[in-house]
Formats: structure tokens, C-alpha cells, sequence
């Protein structure tokens, strides 16, 4: 595991500053001149037992309830920056299907002094989520390691943590800066030290010369510079399915597709990594005409509830209330669906305008993507619906008078009711009109997953570039140097 950790922080690191750039502290001291290489023949012997001490707790994978009572302790023990949050309460439900609760935590400066769900305008936010696929045990304890470094590190003092006389020389880049590394491994052009994950001096510890004496006042500025998002497990239920049998190599969450008050069948649970609207179902046939140019992309069967990949049940609701409005298509909306499996907007008045890339308004309602046609069925899913409907900036609902209320004891919701009733006495998506103006608090997220060893970003729906890929692409390729 603490290969896995090493790694861990290299990327931290570079995606927290990735949202507006690279940090620019200028804080690297050095008490003696650097080394310029490798300065001795045998092992390294520098005590590195203070680098990472949080390290022990990472030599197995970390049950359920084990990262809610971390996550808990951490908000006990750094009040300040840690806020600890049941992010199921939100939810209708409550709960996931199994009754568990999914929880997080947020880590920014004054969170003490902050309402619940408050989220700071001036500082942009980020979203590190693990284990939507229930098999995926790395993806649990990756972002829980996030929770250690930040908290750790926070507020200390440029410290000489591998004891060589040098301060903030080695940054967490992947490169052996101080050149005091293992020997006879993968090397840059300059012949520094690069992770390789062999012990290659043969003392039993694997690229133990490098990243071992971070800065302290970048960890300190990007707490107080961000605000930080983390759900270490986003499917409890079907985690701990999982683990109850490794064998079993479950992937879904545990949904009772076919209603036999019995988990864990064949064709049971849903893929919640697919069970997003956004081009909802768009994978469905052998093939489809998908995107902004109508290419025709393989596809896959994410409609069958038995597959791995089964998306979730298709929406049935008029979202927008719409289906009222003509009596000779109203009744349509209680019918069937018109067409087969994996069509799209079929079925008039219900589903009509469903959250795509081209954002267009597809029924000429004045709204967009407002009436969805699948996705946020969950519990898992409505999670991420229900934090991000509370933390985007609304006209009617600024962060600051709800900053200010707060401090002044007066109670008030930060955000509209996400369904409202209409005058039939239907209750619909209370949903704004959308103009996609960067008004989403969530400037990035990171998914983490444990399989293929890919950095994905968008698009993952066709085979297209978006238009800011050089910018991921810029961001991605020194987390591939590391890794």
C-alpha cells in the first residue's frame, strides 16, 4: 500500500492546483546546498520514519465503517477545517437500499464558522469521489488518503522531514530532487531517481529517495485556497457485498431489480457509474448515432438489468409538467413507451428534453436538459444530485446573505426545493432555466477508479475531443511521468 499512497500524492498535488493553475509559493529553503546526484554507493540510510506517518494505516484496505469513524475523528480532531457530513440525509430516501449512509467530508479554512452546505464563492471547488464500482477496493482507501495528507500537513512549519539537512527540496513530482534516492532504477534525463515501484538496492524498501520531504505551506494554501469535497465510498451497499466475498467481484450497488426481496441476484443492482442523465442511454443499441456529428459508435448493453453495465430504470416522470398543457397529447404521457429499447425522446411530453452535450432546448420550453429520460435513480447517484443542487450559485439564494443570516442566527435554506407542486397538484422538477455560464460550484471532480489503468476524461460517451482538451491533456501528462 504505500506504493499506492506515493502515487496518491503525486496526483493530489497536481489536481488541486489544476483548477486555476499551479500554486506559486515561493517557499523552498534549503539549510545546505542541494545534492546534484547520486552522492553515495550504498543504500540510502537518511530515517524517513516522520515522512509519511500516517502510512501505517494504510497496509490494508479499509472496511466501511472504518472510514466513517475516520472521516468522524477527523472532524472531531481538526474542527477548523474538517466538516463531517451524511450526505444520504439530503436525499428522499434517506438511505441507500440497504439502509446505509454514504458520507463525506469538506476541508477548507473556517469551516467552523460556516452553515452546513455553505459554499465559498471566492474559492473553487473540488469533488474526490471513490468506489462507484463496488470491487474497486483501491478507490476506497485513495481518497481517504487525500483526508490524511491535507489534515497533517495543514498549518506546520517548512519541517526537514527526511532529516537531511534540507528543507522542501524533495516536492511530491515523482523525481528524486535531492538526489539521495534508490539507485538503479528509472531515470530522468538528468539521471535523477524516478519511481519504478522495485527495490532496486535490495533493503527491502521499494523507491524509498523520493518525494519524501513535501512542502507544508502548499499543502497549507490549497486548504485554504479550495474548498474540498471527499466521499471515500459512494456504494456502501454493494462494497460490502463485495467484500464479504472477494469471489464474488460484484460491480453494481444492490438494487432489487426483480423485486424478490432477495440482494445479490444475477440480475440484480445497477451500474451507477452509467446511472447519470447526462447523454443517458446514449450506449444502449449495437450501434447509434450519438454526438454532435451523428457518428455511428459501438455500443453496449446497458439496458438489460442482468449486465454489469445496467444503467437503472428509465424516467417516468414529466419533469417540467409539460404533459397537461395539450389534452391531445396528454395522454400520451401515460402510456407506453413509443419505440423500442434504447430510443430516444419517444414518448411526447415525458422525457423530452434530456441533458446532452449540445444543451439544446430540445421541446422549446425555455428550459434545457431540464426533462430527463434515465439516471439519478439511485441513492447512490441522487447523492451527487441533490450536493451539487445545493451548492450551485443561485440569484435568488447567494452564498453570501446565506453567510450572513448564518452568523446572525437567523435559519435559511440556501437553495429553492428541488420538486415543487404544480397548480394540478403534480409535483415536478423545480428546475432553472440553464445557461451552462460556469455557475456550478463544482469546478472539477475526480472519480477514482481501480481498473485499466487509464486517466479518462471527457468525452466518454464518443470518440470525439472536447473543447478543452489540450487542457486535460496538459493536466494528465505529469500525473503519467509519476505513475
Amino acid at each position: 500500500m504505500n506504493r499506492i499512497s506515493s502515487v496518491t500524492l503525486a496526483i493530489m498535488l497536481t489536481l488541486t492546483t489544476m483548477s486555476t493553475g499551479s500554486v506559486e509559493i515561493n517557499e523552498f529553503q534549503e539549510e545546505n546546498n542541494p545534492f546534484s546526484g547520486f552522492e553515495t554507493d550504498g543504500n540510502d540510510t537518511l530515517d524517513r520514519t516522520n515522512t509519511f506517518p500516517f502510512d501505517v494505516y494504510f497496509d490494508d484496505y479499509h472496511e466501511y465503517h472504518e472510514v466513517v469513524s475516520e472521516l468522524q475523528a477527523f472532524a472531531n480532531d481538526y474542527p477548523d477545517i474538517v466538516e463531517f457530513y451524511t450526505l444520504t440525509d439530503m436525499i428522499p430516501r434517506g438511505a441507500t437500499w440497504q439502509n446505509n449512509e454514504i458520507v463525506g467530508v469538506k476541508i477548507s479554512d473556517n469551516v467552523a464558522n460556516e452553515p452546513d452546505y455553505y459554499d465559498d464563492p471566492d474559492e473553487e471547488t473540488l469533488f474526490i469521489v471513490g468506489n462507484h464500482h463496488a470491487r474497486e477496493w483501491m478507490s476506497v482507501v485513495t481518497p481517504l488518503y487525500f483526508v490524511y495528507f491535507m489534515t497533517y500537513y495543514y498549518g506546520e512549519p517548512p519541517t526537514d522531514n527526511d532529516g537531511d539537512g534540507l528543507i522542501n527540496e524533495d516536492m511530491i513530482d515523482g523525481i528524486d530532487n535531492d538526489g539521495d534516492g534508490e539507485q538503479g532504477g528509472r531515470v530522468d534525463e538528468f539521471g535523477r531517481a524516478l519511481f519504478d515501484g522495485i527495490d532496486n538496492d535490495g533493503d527491502g524498501i521499494i523507491d524509498e529517495g523520493i518525494d519524501e520531504d513535501p512542502s507544508e505551506a502548499r499543502v497549507t494554501y490549497l486548504v485554504n485556497n479550495r474548498e474540498t469535497w471527499i466521499v471515500p465510498i459512494l456504494n456502501p451497499d454493494g462494497y460490502m457485498y463485495d467484500r464479504e466475498d472477494p469471489d464474488r467481484f460484484w460491480r453494481k450497488n444492490m438494487r432489487d431489480n426483480d423485486q424478490n426481496d432477495r440482494y445479490g441476484d444475477a440480475c440484480d443492482g445497477v451500474d451507477i457509474n452509467r446511472n447519470y442523465p447526462f447523454e443517458w442511454s446514449h450506449n444502449t443499441q449495437l450501434t447509434a448515432l450519438i454526438g454532435d456529428d451523428l457518428e455511428p459508435e459501438f455500443t453496449v448493453d446497458d439496458d438489460n438489468p442482468c449486465s454489469d453495465v445496467y444503467h437503472g430504470p428509465r424516467d417516468q416522470n414529466d419533469d417540467d409538467g409539460d404533459c397537461d398543457d395539450d389534452p391531445l397529447t396528454s395522454a400520451l404521457c401515460d402510456g407506453p413507451i413509443v419505440g423500442g429499447i434504447g430510443d430516444q425522446n419517444t414518448q411526447t411530453g415525458v422525457d423530452e428534453d434530456p441533458p446532452d452535450a449540445q444543451h439544446k432546448d430540445d421541446d422549446n420550453d425555455g428550459m434545457i436538459d431540464e426533462d430527463r429520460e434515465g439516471g439519478f435513480s439511485e441513492p447512490e447517484t441522487e447523492v451527487i444530485e441533490y450536493l451539487t443542487w445545493r451548492l450551485d450559485i443561485y440569484p435568488d439564494y447567494p452564498q453570501e446573505q446565506y453567510l450572513e443570516d448564518y452568523q446572525n442566527g437567523i435559519e435559511r435554506d440556501n437553495w429553492p426545493e428541488m420538486f415543487v407542486t404544480n397548480l394540478d397538484g403534480k409535483v415536478i422538477r423545480n428546475y432553472r432555466t440553464e445557461a451552462h455560464d460556469m455557475k456550478h460550484n463544482f469546478m472539477n471532480s475526480i472519480s477514482y477508479h481501480a481498473y485499466s489503468n487509464l486517466y479518462i476524461w471527457p468525452w466518454g460517451y464518443k470518440d470525439q475531443d472536447p473543447p478543452h482538451e489540450l487542457y486535460m491533456e496538459n493536466q494528465v501528462k505529469p500525473l503519467m511521468n509519476v505513475t
